[in-house]
């Protein structure tokens, strides 16, 4: 108790504690309490509170997802529609404008009656309600 509040600062180390030695002008430390914390008021009050320096967070890098070439011409997927480049043997696109989406996204969609084998692969873009809930939003869309 006698530490807290003397207007000394005890960080671990001080001038002031004992078996301190002087040579010249530089001082040697040594080992004291260290109260410069939540739990002891930074020292009653002799102490700032220690600054915490947190890293900058680093956003994660923006995402180009491959979609599945847009529909257009009379076809389900016309890779002449895509806005950015496009790879027309796979049928997708790559997003024109990257970071857009969260996620990237693939899904097989099956009972499809005008596709030949009743299958699909679809590619697409999400963002933070994930691939599932845009899935389903995608597929209720399709069927109004």
């Amino acid at each position: 108790e006698m530490k807290l509040g003397d207007h000394v600062c005890d960080d671990g180390f001080s001038e002031v504690s004992p078996g301190h030695r002087r040579r010249g002008a530089v001082v040697e430390l040594s080992p004291s309490h260290n109260l410069n914390c939540d739990a002891f008021d930074f020292d009653g009050g002799d102490c700032e509170p220690p600054t915490v320096n947190w890293p900058e967070p680093t956003l994660p890098p923006p995402l180009r997802c491959l979609v599945s070439c847009p529909s257009g011409a009379f076809m389900r997927h016309n890779c002449a529609n895509c806005e950015g480049e496009a790879d027309t043997e796979k049928g997708v696109c790559a997003e024109a404008v990257p970071g857009r989406h969260q996620f990237c996204c693939v899904a097989r969609l099956d009972g499809l009656e005008d596709v030949n084998g009743g299958a699909a692969c679809v590619a697409f873009g999400a963002n933070a309600s994930g691939c599932s809930i845009t899935l389903a939003a995608m597929v209720e869309e399709l069927r109004s």
